[in-house]
C-alpha cells in the first residue's frame, strides 16, 4: 500500500493528460467520439484513484493558507471559463453581428441589404479559393455572411480546387487567386479577382434584374468621354460603375439620327461645351413627349461665337419647355463653415437638409459636392400638365453671380441683380400631359405622345465626372437619378464606398510617441507592478 501512495503521483499526472486529451479533442470536433471518450474515462478513474491513495497528502494541502489563496483563484479562474464557455453557446445560438468602425467598413450598405432582402429564389454562391489564396476567400467568406443574414435564400459552398479537380475543371476554374461563380435557375454570374461588396452587389443584381437598360449618351457638342476614367473631365468612372449593374451606355447624335433610338431608355446630355441646334432641340423634346426619360448636366461656362462665355445658352432655355428655369449665372457660396473647411467660393456643398422631399434624393445622408455649378429653378410660367419641383438649394449665404466672368475675379460679392440666398442646382419634372409639350419643326416623324417623360436636370456636371465622382454621395445621388428615370425606385440606396475607411493620420512625432506609450511605458508599468506586488506578498 505505501509503494501504491509512493508512486500515487504518476496516477493523478497520466490521468490528468488523458483527461485534457478528451477535452481537447471536445472543442476541436464539437462532439464526443468513442475512442476519445474511453481515453476521458480512463483519465477520470486515474484522477480519482490518485486522490483516494494520496489523500492524507491531499487532505493537509488542502489545509495550508496556500492553498485556500490558491482555491479561490482557481474558483475564479473556473467561474471565468464557465461564463466564456456560456457566452460562446450563446453566441452561436443567437448570431449577432455589431460593427464599431466609425466608417461602418464591416457594415453592408443600404443597397446591398435590398438587393439580399428582395432575392425571391434560390442563389447558390460556389467559392473557388486555392492555398494561395485562402486569405482572400475567408475574407469573402465573411462578407456573405452579412448577406445571409439578409436571406436565407443565399447559400455559400466554399471549394479548394486542389482538393475538389473535377468540380474545379467542370465550372472553368483556371484563376490561382479565387473564383466565385453565382447561379439563380439557368442564370450564373462569375467574380474574378474582385470580391469586394460592391461586385457582389453589382453580380446579385444582373442575376435578378429582368433586362438590361440602354443609356444614351449625346455627342458633337463637346460632351464628357465615356471611356475616360483617367482626365478629370471624363465620365469614365461613372460609366464603369453604371456599367457594373444592369445598365450598358453608348453614345448617339441627334443631329445625324433626327431621332432617339427606340431602345433607348435614359438620354444624357452629359456638359456639353457647344450649344444644340434647334433641330437637336426638337429630337430631345419628342422623345420626352413619347414618355422618354432625360438627364440634362450643365456648366455655367462653355464656348459661344469661339469665346468662352455662359454655357449653351440654347439648350439651357430650352428646359422651360419642362417647367424648369436654368440661370445664365455662377453659384456662389459664402457659408462660413465651408469656407473655413477650405472650400473654394465656387464649390458647392449640398448636404442632407438641402434636398427637398423625393425617391431620388431622401436616402442620401451625407454630403454631395459641386464645382461651378449655375441655377437650376422651377419656370414660373410652367406649362400645365408638367409637375416640377427643386430637388437641392444652397445655403442662405449663397447667392447666384448673373455675371459669371465677374465671379472668376477676386471680387465676390453680391449685387443688386444677383440673387441671393437659397439658389436651386438641381430640379426635376414628370410629364403627366404630353400635350403640354410644345413639338416644332424639322423632325422626320412626328412623335406619338405617352404620359410619363421624365426631366432632370443638374446645373453642374462635375459632381458625376473623374474628379469629383468619389466624394461624398456623389455617385449614389448620379445612380439614384439613373434608377428614378428608368422606373426602378427599388434600385435607390445607399451604394457600397469601397474608399470609406478610417483613416488615421499622424506626424513622425505622434508617432513616436504612439509606440514608446503602447511598447514601453504601459508594459513597463504593468512589469513593475507585477514585481511591487511579489515583494509585497514575501514580507506576509
Amino acid at each position: 500500500m505505501d509503494k501504491l501512495q509512493k508512486f500515487a503521483w504518476i496516477l493523478g499526472l497520466l490521468g490528468g493528460a488523458l483527461v485534457l486529451t478528451f477535452l481537447g479533442s471536445y472543442a476541436a470536433l464539437q462532439e464526443i467520439r468513442t475512442a476519445f471518450g474511453v481515453v476521458g474515462g480512463i483519465g477520470a478513474a486515474m484522477l480519482i484513484a490518485y486522490l483516494w491513495l494520496d489523500r492524507d497528502d491531499v487532505a493537509n494541502v488542502a489545509k495550508a493558507r496556500n492553498t485556500s489563496l490558491a482555491g479561490g483563484a482557481v474558483l475564479l479562474v473556473v467561474i471565468a471559463l464557465g461564463i466564456a464557455i456560456a457566452a460562446n453557446v450563446l453566441a452561436k445560438r443567437y448570431d449577432k453581428r455589431w460593427d464599431a468602425t466609425s466608417s461602418g467598413t464591416f457594415t453592408l450598405s443600404e443597397q446591398s441589404i435590398k438587393v439580399a432582402e428582395g432575392l425571391t429564389q434560390p442563389v447558390k454562391v460556389m467559392g473557388f479559393f486555392a492555398l494561395e489564396a485562402e486569405d482572400v476567400g475567408a475574407s469573402f467568406e465573411e462578407r456573405f455572411n452579412s448577406y445571409a443574414q439578409h436571406n436565407t435564400m443565399l447559400e455559400l459552398q466554399m471549394i479548394d480546387p486542389d482538393a475538389e479537380p473535377m468540380l474545379a475543371q467542370s465550372n472553368g476554374i483556371t484563376s490561382r487567386y479565387g473564383t466565385v461563380i453565382l447561379q439563380m435557375g439557368d442564370k450564373s454570374r462569375r467574380l474574378e479577382t474582385d470580391f469586394s461588396e460592391e461586385a457582389f452587389t453589382n453580380a446579385l443584381i444582373n442575376l435578378t434584374a429582368g433586362q438590361e437598360h440602354i443609356l444614351c449618351f449625346t455627342n458633337g457638342h463637346g460632351e464628357r468621354e465615356l471611356d475616360n476614367d483617367i482626365d478629370e473631365l471624363g465620365f469614365g468612372g461613372v460609366i464603369i460603375k453604371a456599367e457594373g449593374g444592369n445598365y450598358t451606355a453608348r453614345n448617339f447624335s441627334p443631329f445625324q439620327e433626327r431621332s432617339v433610338p427606340s431602345d433607348c431608355e435614359v438620354v444624357f446630355v452629359a456638359g456639353p461645351s457647344q450649344d444644340f441646334l434647334p433641330v437637336e432641340l426638337e429630337v430631345l423634346a419628342a422623345y420626352v413627349a413619347e414618355g422618354g426619360a432625360l438627364m440634362v448636366l450643365l456648366e455655367p461656362f462653355g464656348l459661344v461665337d469661339g469665346a468662352v462665355g455662359a454655357a449653351t445658352p440654347l439648350l439651357a432655355q430650352d428646359m422651360s419647355r419642362y417647367g424648369i428655369s436654368v440661370g445664365e449665372d455662377l453659384v456662389i457660396e459664402a457659408d462660413p463653415q465651408f469656407l473655413q473647411a477650405g472650400l473654394d467660393a465656387s464649390m458647392v456643398m449640398l448636404l442632407p437638409d438641402s434636398f427637398d422631399y423625393h425617391p431620388v434624393v431622401n436616402e442620401l445622408n451625407g454630403f454631395v459636392l459641386m464645382e461651378l455649378a449655375r441655377s437650376v429653378e422651377v419656370s414660373p410660367e410652367a406649362p400645365q400638365g408638367i409637375n416640377a419641383q427643386v430637388l437641392a438649394r444652397t445655403t442662405p449665404e449663397s447667392w447666384a453671380e448673373s455675371d459669371p466672368m465677374l465671379a472668376l475675379s477676386s471680387e465676390l460679392a453680391p449685387d443688386e441683380a444677383d440673387r441671393i440666398g437659397n439658389i436651386g442646382v438641381i430640379a426635376l419634372a414628370e410629364v403627366t400631359d404630353p400635350s403640354a409639350i410644345a413639338i416644332g419643326e424639322g423632325l422626320s416623324t412626328q412623335p406619338t405622345p405617352a404620359a410619363g417623360g421624365r426631366v432632370i436636370v443638374f446645373g453642374d456636371a462635375d459632381f458625376a465626372s473623374n474628379k469629383l465622382l468619389i466624394n461624398g454621395q456623389n455617385l449614389d445621388l448620379f445612380m439614384n437619378a439613373v434608377a428614378w428615370l428608368v422606373g426602378e425606385e427599388d434600385q435607390i440606396a445607399i451604394r457600397a464606398n469601397e474608399a470609406k475607411g478610417g483613416q488615421l493620420n499622424a506626424s513622425v512625432t505622434q508617432l513616436v510617441l504612439s509606440v514608446l506609450l503602447a511598447m514601453v511605458l504601459f508594459p513597463g508599468l504593468a512589469v513593475a507592478g507585477a514585481i511591487t506586488t511579489w515583494l509585497m506578498r514575501r514580507k506576509l
